[in-house]
């Protein structure tokens, strides 16, 4: 009787635990409204990190956050870089721009239809697109993963 209970239980929170990732990715930006609304801050890991320029191009908006080193306990050897496009009032198919944010520097281009993203010419301390994320509001992330200098 005690082994159905448990089983139960353990079935439960794995059903809870999956529809919670779930929910985490397709809803990303929602979540992140939820979490803001009780005062608490989601990590820059998460977030993509604080906005450090927004430049206005021809048909969209660049906002290219900081780079993102920091953990609990220190500075991690890799990181990333996570920009954002938003358009006006819709994207243009295909987006290149060359990032140059704290020192960091490299081309990218983004198709904004297949949601796939390539660099260019890089620096040494940048790696690949580690992925291209389309928002409720249409914009369009992009994250980059950097080694750190440090």
């Amino acid at each position: 009787m005690f082994g159905k209970i448990k089983a139960f239980f353990a079935y439960l929170i794995a059903v809870a635990a999956i529809l919670f990732m779930v929910f985490s990715f397709v809803g990303m930006d929602k979540l992140e409204k939820i979490v803001l609304m009780t005062g608490l801050h989601p990590t820059a890991w998460y977030s993509g990190g604080q906005p450090a320029t927004t430049v206005q191009r021809k048909g969209y908006e660049l906002t290219v956050n900081h780079p993102v080193f920091k953990t609990v306990f220190g500075d991690a050897r890799e990181g990333f870089v996570q920009f954002r496009l938003k358009g006006q009032p819709t994207l243009p198919a295909e987006i290149k721009e060359n990032i140059n944010i704290d020192g960091y520097v490299f081309g990218i281009i983004v198709d904004t239809i297949k949601l796939t993203a390539k660099l260019t010419a890089t620096d040494r301390y940048a790696g690949n697109v580690q992925w291209v994320y389309l928002f409720d509001d249409k914009s369009v992330a992009v994250r980059v993963k950097l080694k750190n200098r440090h």
